[in-house]
């Protein structure tokens, strides 16, 4: 499934996409470089949806950037300049759709010095009619993989939908 969330700058600085977010309520710590957004959480992207109950994001102070990642983050302006994301914590019935897949999970988790998306609480990846889960899915972003772990309790589980076989002839 090739799934990419949410919130990650893949962009050069001079093609920068707005990312609108919406919440009950926003909590931004200047000093302690973290945002926190609560209370149904709608994150609106050009290519992508996010929706969870709370999000915390902290922030590196600008110019710390340790993450090795081309192009921006996520900047919040402050009147003593921008930050830049460290890591975003999604949690309480987290959906997210980009084109044709969707998915769910209780709590995801975007790192950004790793380029890594952990999604863990009952994960479900959906592309079309095929579905992917599993105990936690982690999804490497610059190297386009994925990689999914299960248990006794909660196997990875796949299916996929192909041809009949002979349908093609039926055409």
């Amino acid at each position: 499934m090739a799934w990419i969330l949410p919130i990650t700058a893949q962009a050069a600085e001079e093609n920068l996409v707005p990312t609108k977010v919406t919440a009950d309520r926003l909590t931004y710590s200047q000093e302690g470089n973290r945002a926190v957004f609560e209370g149904k959480v709608h994150v609106v992207r050009q290519d992508m949806e996010l929706w969870a109950d709370r999000i915390e994001i902290d922030l590196r102070p600008n110019g710390d950037d340790k993450s090795g990642a081309s192009g921006p983050d996520m900047a919040f302006a402050t009147t003593e300049g921008a930050s830049r994301i460290n890591r975003i914590i999604a949690l309480g019935n987290v959906r997210m759709r980009r084109g044709q897949s969707e998915g769910k999970c209780r709590k995801a988790t975007y790192l950004a010095d790793k380029s890594m998306i952990i999604l863990e609480g009952d994960p479900v990846l959906k592309e079309g009619d095929n579905t992917l889960q599993g105990k936690e899915i982690r999804i490497y972003i610059n190297e386009n993989r994925s990689e999914v772990i299960g248990n006794t309790k909660r196997p990875v589980e796949m299916i996929f939908v192909t041809p009949e076989k002979g349908a093609e002839k039926k055409k």
